[in-house]
């Protein structure tokens, strides 16, 4: 059995095929025929990199705040020297603390990045697949 992943770069967009072939042998064992398929990943490849992206975006926006937060609150506990001080790291706290809401679809990309998403399938009209005969040299 084979299963390849190939990258052609032929065309101005490269393209990524996922390779399947095996060899089926008689009950004496020869070659008796063969299947291969292929599949083509290259939309695949594009939305996992747009994911991890995302991902990785949701997870800066995230973090962000929550530095600035953590660092205006050690200030406040080492102990800010004046009370304008103390007004400008509160303020910061309070500012990073109740900024907009969290992206409601980062929910999604942590379940879609831990492989836990429910996919919702739907019939759809596809042509038919067109069949070739192979054969393979001796």
């Amino acid at each position: 059995m084979l299963n390849h992943e190939l990258r052609l770069d032929v065309c101005r967009r490269p393209a990524i095929l996922q390779v399947n072939a095996l060899a089926l042998r008689d009950s004496e064992g020869a070659r008796d025929a063969r299947s291969s398929s292929f599949t083509i990943l290259t939309r695949i490849r594009q939305l996992e990199a747009v994911r991890q992206d995302f991902v990785a975006n949701v997870d800066h926006e995230l973090r962000t705040p929550l530095s600035l937060i953590t660092s205006a609150a050690e200030t406040l506990i080492d102990g800010a020297k004046t009370i304008r001080d103390r007004v400008a790291f509160f303020g910061i706290i309070d500012k990073h603390a109740t900024g907009d809401p969290i992206d409601p679809r980062s929910p999604a990309a942590a379940r879609l990045d831990s492989g836990r998403i429910e996919l919702h399938l739907q019939p759809c009209c596809c042509a038919r697949p067109r069949r070739r005969r192979w054969t393979m040299p001796p």
